[in-house]
């Protein structure tokens, strides 16, 4: 287990497996909304004109679902991003943690005089 992070009460902590844990369970959830807006939310937002009738169309209503599903499918690919986004965010701050502290390790040590 990787750990990170600065003690005593004004510092900070990191744990690799928490990180990779939260990507693990939040990247293919992400992947599985996605899948869901282009497999299953897609084909509905292309109702035709008289798909309900002529009077479905007069009414609009073929214009309204197509909108409503329309916007809800823009809806769950952005929050499949955000979520994908997220995932990255967090591998990427596991990275960044551990790479810093790897720098100011080094440099503490050159500081002290040991060999890099």
């Amino acid at each position: 287990m990787g750990e990170s992070g600065m003690g005593g009460s004004g510092g900070y902590r990191g744990e690799e497996e928490a990180f990779h844990a939260y990507t693990a369970g939040v990247a293919p959830l992400a992947e599985r909304l996605r899948g869901v807006a282009d497999r299953d939310l897609d084909g509905h937002a292309g109702f035709h004109e008289h798909a309900f009738s002529r009077i479905g169309s007069e009414v609009g209503l073929a214009d309204a679902l197509r909108t409503a599903t329309t916007r809800q499918l823009h809806g769950v690919r952005g929050l499949a991003d955000s979520m994908g986004g997220t995932a990255e965010a967090v591998r990427n701050t596991w990275t960044n943690l551990s790479g810093t502290e790897d720098d100011a390790a080094a440099a503490l040590r050159r500081a002290a005089g040991e060999p890099s």
